[in-house]
């Protein structure tokens, strides 16, 4: 990571500034859910705080409420409820497409084609892709994904802490000690890093990657510019959508965006209790990668 350039720069911006068309879903002091979008800023959807939630491109955005169920939220229909029981990860592609998985029953796909059980083993980690395309890791299984040309593949016999997918079918991995790879078809697996990151990483839909590492801050890699250093703070957690917004949220200083060729931009000057944008990781990753390299994601404080 030799390449630097900008650091943070946390000035608030009028919201008709902001260039910036994704979306993102985030609670506060567990009060509920919220959704930020240009459009309308941000927008209380409900009072009950979900155990796990994704958005897509559009602004829908699904939602696990434990004892209740998995519901899905649309501007035109409000909340419905998809499924009675309560997946512990989501994701949810742009035209609807919901992936969950429900401990004990499997990794389950509903969308306009029906309920599908894509797998009866309980995945370790989930992510879907803006166009629908899924990577899932398994305990003592490695690292797999399903594209729209096929079904499960094995791309990693090595099961990875932290994955992401993108709409070209590319993958993002960190594995523990070993370092951050990406795979693309054209290329098989890559080095980016020799380092692991701390936390969530994320891939858009340009194969641009961003993770963040303790101490020595938040970065994104591109094949143009090598690796930049965005921030020489380190998030709380951070994510990129899938259209190449970068997030961050900063302990006690608040969620910020970073739009493509733009500057930061506070969006809150809370720090969520957690967030997920479009086609990015689900509000819920941590609690369901307790692994020691990257449980600091709740306890970062720089």
């Amino acid at each position: 990571m030799d390449r630097v350039r900008n650091t943070l720069r946390p000035q608030i911006e009028a919201l008709e500034d902001r260039l910036a068309l994704s979306a993102v879903v985030a609670s506060f002091n567990d009060n509920g859910l919220y959704r930020f979008a240009d459009a309308t800023g941000w927008q209380q959807l409900t009072t009950f705080t979900p155990e796990a939630y994704a958005v897509n491109t559009a602004g829908d955005v699904v939602a696990s409420f434990e004892g209740a169920g998995l519901y899905r939220f649309t501007n035109a229909a409000g909340w419905q409820q998809v499924a009675p029981f309560a997946p512990s990860q989501v994701g949810i592609a742009d035209d609807g497409t919901i992936v969950g998985d429900f401990n004990g029953a499997g990794l389950w796909r509903i969308g306009a084609a029906g309920t599908q059980q894509l797998t009866m083993f309980d995945p370790r980690q989930i992510a879907v892709a803006s166009n629908g395309d899924l990577a899932a890791s398994f305990d003592g299984a490695g690292l797999w994904r399903m594209v729209a040309a096929g079904g499960w593949q094995q791309i990693a016999p090595i099961t990875p802490d932290r994955i992401d997918i993108n709409a070209l079918g590319s993958v993002v991995a960190s594995f523990n000690n070993v370092g951050l790879y990406r795979f693309e078809d054209a290329t098989g697996w890559q080095q980016l890093s020799p380092f692991t990151p701390n936390g969530t990483i994320g891939i858009d839909d340009t194969n641009r990657v961003a993770a963040r590492y303790q101490n020595i801050g938040l970065y994104l890699y591109s094949d143009a510019a090598g690796w930049q250093q965005l921030s020489t703070f380190t998030p709380q957690r951070s994510d990129i959508s899938s259209d190449g917004t970068v997030f961050a949220n900063f302990n006690g200083a608040g969620l910020y965006r970073l739009s493509p060729g733009g500057a930061f931009q506070q969006l809150s000057p809370l720090t969520a209790d957690a967030f997920a944008p479009n086609g990015g990781a689900d509000s819920n990753q941590v609690d369901n990668n307790n692994d020691n390299n990257n449980n600091d994601e709740n306890n970062n404080n720089d």
